[in-house]
């Protein structure tokens, strides 16, 4: 062999050891892409960190969990003070998806999962998913929704590596509409939920099991679902809105298909990677890491990966004061807006109208750009105040506001306008303007 030849050769070889170093959920990527990605993982693992309480609990410690040790696990410190956590909340009758994702948690944490707690967590969770669809012999919808139905299967099927049924895939499977989404709408956050489930239950499959080829179909039509549902948002690419992307973006890169779309796989990851870090409550930290990491929950499948050390003594370093600078190649957001927010809770209840002053607030140092969700998280970090949401096939829907919860049985719900008009879309979708005036009014439909 020539010295040219030879040089050759090792060129290639120290080019493909460089390429593998630079490895992302939409395949090698050039340096500085990847250390764009990587610290912005330091900086929300960090972040999430510091949202754990003095016990080891986070507000969803199993979710918390898993993503730290799937996509930062050397930021974790005293491990076994969550897992503790963990144990106990296995103990408490969580709902049937909590308790799928103590199950992952544990499993990520190389917890003994048939002795957790006292517990034996897969022989539980499959008793309980086995009850949720099914009662005194009949079939039955869920009563706790789906949601927690597709994670409780990928769930037992990534800690057992077997499936949890042939009758309970079958149900899942039936859940698919015609357009290949799972539930009653086109929901990115059912259909990626079902695709990972069903993703595993495809890989620990025989080769002869005749239901292969059905699950197969499902996942290639719930696929081609996820990719009609992207949608562009101020140069941002998103699969059915922000918040719904990480985990789809996961479950079309674990069935490769987004192989030959890497330029849209890049956007898409891009995107996530450029939402600002300091201002994601816990459950979207949460959901963003493993994705940036290029990892999902179908990995606690290897039996040969590390598991997380339980040095209860390490540190957590500080967070960079500036964690809301825009990490490299991210677009710079510099306009700041103003808002006010306007919480005025009117409704007719049991015959009397019940009126509240109404409460006035300036909110400041919001990005231009702000999803309207997102402006409502940081008046609630600062104080100012409370609401929850619960999550449906249309996003998020408000339904309590510092206190004062709308009552379903009595035909109450929060209305949200903006300059007197309702806004047109929900609180995932709608982005306030400089010195908007938003209004929260609780009322009621006829």
């Amino acid at each position: 062999m020539s010295t040219v030849a030879r040089w050759l050769l090792i060129l290639c070889w120290i080019c493909g050891k460089a390429n593998a170093n630079y490895e992302t959920a939409c395949g090698s990527v050039e340096e500085s892409e990847y250390l764009a990605l990587q610290r912005n993982v330091d900086v929300l693992a960090r972040q999430l960190m510091t949202l754990r309480d003095n016990s080891g609990a986070w507000k969803n410690t199993p979710e918390a969990l898993t993503s730290l040790i799937l996509a930062k696990p050397d930021v974790l410190s005293d491990v076994d003070a969550s897992v503790a956590v963990l144990e106990n909340e296995a103990t408490q009758k969580p709902s049937l998806g909590k308790f799928a994702q103590i199950l992952l948690a544990a499993k990520a944490s190389c917890s003994n999962t048939t002795n957790f707690g006292g517990v034996n967590l897969a022989k539980e969770l499959k008793r309980r998913l086995n009850d949720e669809l099914m009662l005194n012999g009949i079939n039955r919808e869920p009563p706790q929704g789906w949601y927690g139905v597709y994670l409780a299967v990928g769930a037992y099927c990534i800690s057992e590596k077997q499936s949890p049924g042939e009758s309970i895939v079958a149900r899942v499977l039936e859940k698919q509409g015609l357009r290949g989404s799972f539930h009653e709408s086109m929901s990115a956050d059912y259909t990626a939920q079902a695709m990972i489930a069903l993703t595993c239950v495809m890989r620990v499959s025989d080769s002869s099991d005749p239901a292969l080829g059905t699950i197969q179909r499902s996942l290639h039509l719930a696929s081609n679902s996820l990719l009609t549902g992207i949608s562009v948002e101020k140069d941002n690419v998103w699969i059915g809105n922000r918040y719904s992307t990480p985990q789809a973006l996961i479950a079309l890169t674990e069935n490769e298909k987004l192989d030959n779309q890497k330029r849209l796989c890049m956007k898409i990851l891009e995107s996530i990677n450029n939402r600002p870090a300091g201002r994601e409550p816990e459950a979207a930290l949460s959901q963003v890491l493993p994705v940036l990491k290029g990892a999902s929950v179908l990995q606690l499948m290897n039996d040969e990966r590390d598991c997380p050390s339980r040095d209860e003594s390490q540190e957590i370093e500080s967070i960079d004061e500036n964690i809301d600078d825009p990490i490299p190649n991210a677009r710079v957001v510099d306009i700041q807006i103003d808002l006010e927010f306007i919480i005025n809770p009117n409704a007719y209840l049991g015959g009397d109208l019940a009126s509240e002053n109404v409460t006035r607030f300036d909110v400041t140092r919001v990005p231009k750009g702000t999803i309207l969700h997102d402006t409502m998280v940081l008046a609630s970090q600062r104080e100012l105040m409370t609401f929850e949401t619960k999550d449906t096939a249309w996003g998020r829907s408000l339904v309590e506001i510092n206190g004062r919860r709308a009552n379903s049985s009595m035909k109450q719900f929060w209305s949200i306008g903006a300059n007197g008009k309702s806004i047109p879309v929900g609180i995932d979708q709608f982005i306030p303007s400089h010195g908007e005036k938003i209004s929260f009014t609780l009322t009621t439909w006829s």
